[in-house]
């Protein structure tokens, strides 16, 4: 489908993208996919954003602050989505440490 393919784009373009600026750029738009309202976009923009700190969670770690305004939206988040906003975090935080966990 269209989504998926969207979300393959976003996936690719942030593993190739070498500067920080492209990714931050590139993050900024999967964010404001979040906060759009419309609930196809914003499922596939979390969705993507999830199979990004799997594939990507070190690199993607750098920008964890910026992606914070994720919370921002929560209010208007489904159940779905904020699970899938908090899976997000949770691998960042688990994962994206450059020496490993930082729970642990």
């Amino acid at each position: 489908s269209g989504r998926n393919l969207g979300k393959s784009v976003y996936r690719i373009l942030f593993c190739e993208f070498a500067e920080p600026f492209h990714r931050q750029e590139l993050l900024h738009q999967m964010v404001t996919h979040v906060g759009s309202g419309l609930e196809p976009e914003m499922d596939s923009a979390l969705q993507a954003l999830v199979q990004l700190s799997v594939v990507e969670p070190v690199g993607l770690n750098a920008f964890s602050p910026f992606l914070t305004g994720i919370l921002d939206f929560l209010d208007t988040l489904t159940v779905l989505q904020a699970r899938l906003a908090f899976e997000l975090f949770a691998r960042l935080a688990y994962d994206g440490a450059p020496s490993g966990s930082r729970l642990a």
